[in-house]
């Protein structure tokens, strides 16, 4: 898959549609891709997008973890 490196309608939602597979909604899956592109331009040394996007728990992981 090729890295995403600029925050483009194009990336936005490749990465909305990934939030959506991990079981969030629509609205869910917005914040936190808004959340990661914001983590990521302020520090671009930092993990790539796709890094942080593994990084976030499946919907049902985070409910038994967190609930």
């Amino acid at each position: 898959m090729k890295a995403i490196k600029n925050k483009t309608y194009y990336n936005f939602m490749r990465v909305l549609r990934m939030m959506e597979k991990k079981g969030y909604d629509r609205k869910t899956a917005e914040e936190l891709t808004r959340q990661i592109f914001d983590q990521y331009e302020s520090n671009p040394a930092g993990f790539p997008v796709l890094a942080l996007v593994d990084r976030v728990l499946t919907k049902s992981e985070y409910e038994n973890e967190y609930r």
